[in-house]
């Protein structure tokens, strides 16, 4: 934050990001966040990642980052995710979501 010289305005519920305004949205979890998709782009990213590996270990510490860079999800919300970005999830990978939530 510090480096992109963020400055956090709750009561507003907007943040400044090295001089440009940005309002902040308000989520489902009751916190705010910053709006990641550029509203003036119409290109869409087609993509398709297949979750899986031989190597169980590599795949849980992948899937436990990804857990982790989405503020720990409820595992819905985790597989909506994972939905809505055309992952793949083979029957290895099923097991590690299990895990990862056990």
């Amino acid at each position: 934050m510090v480096k992109l010289e963020m400055i956090l305005n709750l009561k507003s519920n907007i943040t400044t990001i090295k001089g440009k305004t940005i309002k902040l949205v308000d989520l489902p979890s009751g916190h705010c966040g910053i709006p990641i998709r550029n509203q003036h782009t119409t290109r869409r990213c087609e993509s398709t990642v297949l979750l899986c590996n031989n190597d169980e270990a590599l795949s849980f510490e992948q899937l436990e980052k990804i857990h982790k860079q989405f503020a720990h999800p409820p595992k819905h919300t985790l597989l909506k995710l994972f939905n809505n970005s055309k992952v793949e999830i083979d029957d290895n990978g099923e097991n590690l979501i299990e895990k990862l939530y056990a």
